[in-house]
């Protein structure tokens, strides 16, 4: 038998316990519920991580007289040295509510030899108010500034609830802070979801929750603590513009402007398509290859140095840097000017009787507003059976402008319905109903063909 655990309470959950066990041989983490109606038996859940030399297969538990734990014995995989495994729901029975249980749970390799035992005392819960089980706390700003937090709320107590408040410490903020629940009869459940503004990240946060009848009498309230995840990925390490292996980039705008598309880049790695998003996406204006909201010599530079390569100096898209590249970042030499937004999609036309020829999409705008930066993106599903989302065209439309009609005509054959088109190139609007056109400022690089609102 090795020294007595040291205890570590890591969650206080109202009602519901979370701790860990930590020990010479054996580390124990637990989670102790109320039943929906107490009073009733606990549920334990029990998780070990093997801190021995042995192979463990066996694990008993013993509980004090008075006390029975169910099951008492669990005949697991084997599990080797450093390895968790979490046991089976168990029922605890006989424990007074509000007291300390001390219960021993040993560890045994194949042969029954005991490998260690270690006792774990756990606090129970008075369950005579309330309990949060199946609680997730999650990022929900890569700046770091939120967090959400979402939970089941049993009523424990004998009276029916019929709102909820959550108070924080000054500083913090949680939307909502009262919740008019429907009837929530004596040990019925509600999921509810909050986000947690202010927090300070991977410090214990603890909020008072409490649940009242319908005349708004306090039935009871309880204390919730919480550890709030460290979510600011922006800015992080590396350069926006190449993969840089980590979560995150250096340039904190960027970054969470890259983010908000594809949560990728922030929660698991900065890899090429975050780092081609950055180029689209974090340029002031096109030919901007640097970021500086100029285009000048060191873009030049840049858009040379990669010469032939696909890229973020790829403006039309079509694969590689060529002269039309470089002719479109010369005629934006010089400071950035903002796009005035005046350009928007005024009319399309698929479908019509017979053979589908006079399809078209129509821009409208101010006459000689530019086009450059602007592509046009047709969603489908590429026929049947295929998922509705896929990119079916991709209409790059820089290098134009609005001519004096105020409408841009774009079709596939160079007359339609009398009006001689623009620019003429393949539309592939499919006859279908999850059609979807959109008129798009700064394109995505090598997304024809891919579903992009898949999870």
């Amino acid at each position: 038998m090795t020294r007595p655990a040291a205890l570590s309470i890591v969650f206080w959950l109202a009602t519901a316990i979370s701790a860990t066990v930590a020990a010479d041989c054996l580390q124990l983490q637990y989670q102790v519920t109320c039943a929906p109606e107490p009073p009733g038996p606990y549920t334990l859940t029990l998780s070990l991580t093997n801190l021995t030399d042995d192979v463990v297969e066996h694990v008993f538990i013993f509980a004090p007289e008075g006390t029975t734990v169910a099951p008492d014995y669990v005949d697991v995989d084997p599990l080797p040295p450093g390895a968790m495994i979490t046991l089976p729901p168990i029922t605890l029975t006989g424990a007074a509510p509000d007291t300390t249980v001390c219960l021993t749970v040993s560890i045994h390799d194949a042969a029954l030899e005991t490998c260690c035992a270690e006792p774990i005392c756990i606090p129970l819960p008075a369950c005579d108010c309330l309990q949060i089980t199946n609680e997730i706390i999650d990022c929900v700003s890569f700046a770091g500034d939120a967090v959400s937090f979402t939970f089941d709320l049993t009523n424990l107590s004998d009276d029916v609830v019929e709102h909820v408040f959550l108070f924080t410490p000054p500083g913090v903020t949680v939307i909502p802070d009262y919740v008019d629940v429907p009837t929530l009869l004596p040990g019925e459940s509600i999921g509810l979801a909050t986000t947690i503004l202010g927090a300070e990240p991977d410090v214990q946060l603890c909020m008072l929750v409490s649940i009242h009848d319908e005349a708004l009498e306090e039935c009871c309230a309880e204390t919730v603590c919480v550890r709030p995840p460290d979510c600011a990925a922006c800015p992080g390490e590396g350069p926006c513009r190449e993969a840089n292996g980590s979560p995150g980039c250096e340039d904190a705008a960027c970054c969470l402007e890259v983010c908000a598309v594809d949560p990728f880049c922030c929660e698991v790695e900065w890899d090429e398509a975050c780092a081609s998003a950055a180029c689209i996406l974090c340029a002031a204006c096109l030919g901007d290859l640097d970021g500086d909201s100029v285009v000048g010599p060191i873009d030049l530079a840049i858009l040379l140095a990669a010469w032939g390569e696909p890229g973020c100096a790829d403006f039309d898209l079509d694969g590689a840097v060529d002269p039309f590249d470089l002719a479109t970042l010369l005629a934006n030499w010089g400071e950035c000017v903002p796009f005035d937004f005046s350009v928007s999609l005024n009319e399309i036309r698929i479908d019509q009787p017979g053979v589908d020829t006079d399809e078209y999409i129509e821009l409208r705008g101010d006459p000689g507003d530019s086009l450059d930066g602007l592509c046009i993106m047709v969603f489908g599903d590429l026929g049947a059976g295929n998922p509705c989302g896929i990119v079916e065209e991709m209409i790059v439309l820089s290098g134009y402008e609005i001519p004096a009609s105020g409408l841009f005509l774009i079709a596939e054959n160079p007359t339609v319905l009398g009006a001689t088109a623009d620019l003429v190139v393949p539309l592939n609007l499919e006859n279908a109903d999850n059609l979807t056109v959109l008129l798009v400022l700064n394109c995505l690089n090598n997304v024809l063909g891919e579903d992009l609102d898949q999870d």
